[in-house]
């Protein structure tokens, strides 16, 4: 819903901006799962150079946290379309809500990653696989 608001909002005004601002949004998949499947730097920066502009990769690229730095990368767009006059302040509001909401979702796909699996988990999933499995023949 982010592209479609950007694309309702910018569209008429600034289409350069609205361009940059769907193409950040593709960008900020990339960067994700590349984020969270621990992908490598050179295979990101190979991706995010098809999407963006150089400036944008490196800018990027060299932050600690490169799904933040394409989120704030997003907001900038956004402010810089409101401080134009572009986009009025309810779209504003509505656009940084839905980054908002980006980020927590974010936030919540790290901690999935960051927790442990339990082993007694992990013994009962296999357990019941090879049960399962063993089974299968005689159904």
């Amino acid at each position: 819903s982010l592209a479609r608001e950007t694309i309702c909002g910018l569209y008429k005004t600034s289409p350069t901006l609205c361009q940059r601002g769907l193409r950040l949004i593709t960008a900020y998949v990339h960067v994700l799962a590349a984020h969270l499947q621990g992908l490598s730097d050179s295979y990101l920066r190979g991706v995010l150079e098809q999407k963006i502009e150089p400036a944008e990769v490196d800018a990027i690229m060299a932050s600690g946290h490169k799904p933040g730095a394409a989120l704030c990368a997003m907001s900038h767009v956004i402010r810089k379309a409101q401080e134009r006059g572009e986009i009025d302040n309810i779209t504003h509001l509505y656009l940084a809500e839905r980054l908002h909401n980006l980020t927590d979702t974010m936030g919540a796909c790290e901690r999935i990653l960051r927790t442990p699996m339990p082993l007694s988990v992990t013994r009962h999933t296999s357990r019941f696989m090879m049960l399962w499995l063993s089974g299968l023949p005689f159904a």
